[in-house]
């Protein structure tokens, strides 16, 4: 058949065992092309392009004496199924390196949990966390390892065990889960995914264990972070509204005095300060505060309020406060006006809660403009007790100069007229030039009288009733 002499070798001295042993005999041979096709059992039609596989079994048959009177021997072509397990072989290794190439750990259970392969990755992690590495590799049951797993992260072994049953059951097409798995050295999470092979045949459930450490504690800084956020826009907001608070009563505050003041010509100064007294205790809260004026009204007791105080519920009992919040008002080294606030009272046994700065700042602020509206109150009272003087000494000046007047006025009249009679006389001539000056002069001082009583006239906006 033109076999090369390798080929030929092996069948003669397969033959001569078969004839010697009588047993059978297995033998496999690799062909060329052009070997196979002079075989008298190649099929003609195939197209023998390349190394034929072929199993030839020798089978020694035995004459009527008992001795080996011939051999049979069986031949076939085996190279397409050759082929298709070396296709096969080189798919599971390519498909093994695909896996092996993975970072998730990952293994094939059978139906009963049992492992069946596992990558490279899973391998190493056992290796270098696990004391017995062999008791989760291949012919283990993971199944029962995570159901009877103890320690920190037993719960969550367990809650892996209950999602490998459902989907080994079929009552889940999935599951996945991420849980912790610190070492001494580091912290870390990994995020297991179980899903069964699509498809019929037996049950197989892959099971993927993934690092994501990363994004654990890439989401654990973004947490804190977003936490420390939050308690910022918190305290800025809460810092916000005790600005808002502060501004609101800063306007209460501003809008009151602006009031007092308009309303303190209408007020005598003890009411002026009362009404300061009870801006300051609604200002700080408080529900009792006295006040004070010092240097010329040194010697005057302070003036002090008490709002009513609320009936206690119960009639419990109410302490007493120590928190006093005092201010002063000063001019230069002179002290003026002080304005002190008590703390409300607690029940006894507890701590008052005393009062803030923004309390000193607004309490200061109401004592200074206190003690300006007051002084411009000293001062209208005083600019009015002036004016009132002024005009009734205006009043007794004129009631004066026009007493005065009439006085002067009536006995010059007199003296004027008998002066005209006597000028009239003709046996009073030799006198006339005496008279005629005598008339002048009291004329000029009729004049003069005149002239004296527009002066107040004038000055009351009265000039010219005379003369018109």
């Amino acid at each position: 058949a033109g076999l090369r002499e390798a080929p030929v070798r092996a069948l003669d001295a397969a033959l001569r065992a078969a004839f010697a042993r009588g047993a059978q005999m297995q033998l496999a041979l690799t062909l060329e092309a052009h070997e196979f096709r002079g075989l008298p059992f190649a099929d003609p039609t195939a197209l023998a392009t390349a190394e034929r596989y072929t199993d030839w079994r020798l089978v020694p048959e035995r004459g009527a004496d008992g001795q080996i009177a011939t051999v049979q021997v069986l031949a076939r072509d085996v190279s397409d199924a050759r082929h298709a397990e070396a296709k096969a072989r080189e798919s599971e290794r390519q498909a093994r390196a695909t896996v092996d190439a993975l970072s998730a750990q990952v293994a094939i259970l059978d139906e009963q949990g049992t492992i069946m392969a596992v990558n490279q990755a899973w391998r190493d992690f056992a290796a270098g966390n696990s004391d017995d590495p062999e008791r989760v590799l291949a012919s283990s049951n993971y199944l029962e390892i995570c159901a009877a797993a103890e320690g920190p992260e037993a719960e969550e072994a367990r809650e892996v065990a209950a999602g490998m049953r459902a989907v080994i059951s079929g009552e889940r097409e999935s599951f996945s889960m991420t849980y912790p798995c610190h070492s001494p050295d580091e912290r870390r999470w990994y995020c297991v995914r179980i899903t069964r092979f699509a498809g019929v045949g037996p049950v197989r459930v892959v099971v993927a264990h993934e690092n994501v450490s990363d994004r654990m504690l890439a989401q654990s800084a973004l947490d804190e972070h977003r936490l420390k956020l939050e308690e910022l826009v918190r305290t800025r907001s809460r810092e916000l509204e005790a600005a808002n608070e502060q501004l609101r009563r800063n306007d209460e505050r501003l809008l009151a005095m602006v009031e007092l003041s308009q309303c303190a010509h209408e007020l005598d100064e003890a009411a002026l300060l009362q009404a300061g007294l009870q801006l300051a205790l609604q200002a700080t809260g408080s529900e009792a505060g006295w006040l004070q004026l010092t240097g010329e009204a040194l010697g005057e007791p302070p003036l002090r309020v008490v709002l009513p105080l609320a009936a206690e519920a119960n009639g419990e009992a109410r302490g007493e406060s120590h928190a006093d919040l005092s201010v002063c008002v000063r001019e230069g080294q002179q002290l003026r006006l002080q304005l002190i606030v008590h703390a409300n009272a607690l029940p006894a046994g507890g701590q008052s809660a005393g009062f803030a700065d923004v309390d000193r700042q607004a309490l200061q602020l109401i004592a200074d403009d206190l003690w300006r509206i007051v002084m411009r109150h000293r001062a209208g009272v005083e600019l009015r007790r002036a004016r009132d003087e002024a005009l009734a000494a205006h009043h007794a000046k004129s009631s004066f100069l026009a007493h005065v007047s009439d006085e002067i006025r009536a006995p010059m009249n007199t003296i004027l007229g008998l002066a005209q009679r006597l000028r009239l006389d003709p046996q009073a001539a030799p006198v006339a030039e005496h008279l005629s000056q005598i008339e002048r002069e009291s004329q000029r001082l009729v004049r003069s009288i005149d002239e004296v009583l527009d002066l107040p006239m004038a000055e009351s906006g009265k000039a010219g009733a005379r003369s018109a």
